[in-house]
């Protein structure tokens, strides 16, 4: 099961590579939102399915938004990537919709991954809590941008943030409980492996990042 942005699909298919995982063995594609950086990697160089035997699984919040007449005036983007921007999403759901799984707020996708609301920068986007043996990995796709200044300014913005206030609140909560419950942390926006744990700083958290070591390297 995997959540992925297109920028680190090279890194995804060497780790598969790697691994000896056949890419028609990945059953599931789970997605935090559709922002094309984070469903890229789902098609290959020929446009394709690079893993032909996966079903997908999103939000119905956030599939309803892209496909109904989707308003981005209150981005301060320029005028060709906001439509770029819906016209790349409405045409990667149509495609998926045949193999696409909605799923509701706060739902439990399989045993030990659970959906956690974590809307603003889309109104669908959806952060997940991975459970296994005792150990617990909070991902978070666009919640947090940045590894420094989301965690020291949560209230800085983003230009694709939709609801300011929104994804405010959701930083805070995340970051909140990733330090409260010392959970293992999987953010994509942050530097390889993007993973790590949160730290309280007073009012405001930190980044400490895991170093990661590929197999068979000291």
């Amino acid at each position: 099961m995997l959540e992925f942005q297109t920028s680190k699909y090279r890194m995804l298919q060497l780790y598969v590579a790697v691994k000896d995982i056949a890419p028609e063995a990945i059953d599931t594609i789970i997605l935090s939102h559709a922002h094309s950086d984070h469903y890229g990697g789902i098609f290959d160089e020929e446009d394709g399915f690079s893993f032909p035997n996966a079903r997908y699984v999103l939000s119905r919040v956030e599939w309803t938004f892209w496909m109904d007449q989707p308003d981005l005036s209150s981005l301060a983007l320029p005028e060709l990537l906001k439509q770029r921007t819906v016209q790349l999403a409405q045409n990667c759901l149509t495609r998926l919709q045949p193999k696409l799984r909605l799923i509701e707020d706060g739902e439990v996708i399989f045993p030990g991954i659970a959906a956690i609301p974590a809307k603003g920068e889309t109104p669908g986007h959806s952060a997940f809590l991975v459970c296994s043996k005792g150990d617990a990995m909070l991902v978070v796709g666009d919640a947090w941008p940045h590894y420094r200044l989301t965690p020291e300014h949560p209230d800085w913005l983003t230009a694709f943030d939709l609801d300011p206030e929104q994804t405010v609140r959701t930083r805070r909560t995340l970051l909140d409980r990733a330090a409260e419950e010392k959970l293992l942390v999987l953010a994509y926006h942050f530097p390889w492996p993007s993973l790590g744990r949160i730290l309280r700083r007073g009012a405001n958290w930190s980044w400490e990042p895991v170093e990661y070591k590929w197999p068979g390297h000291p």
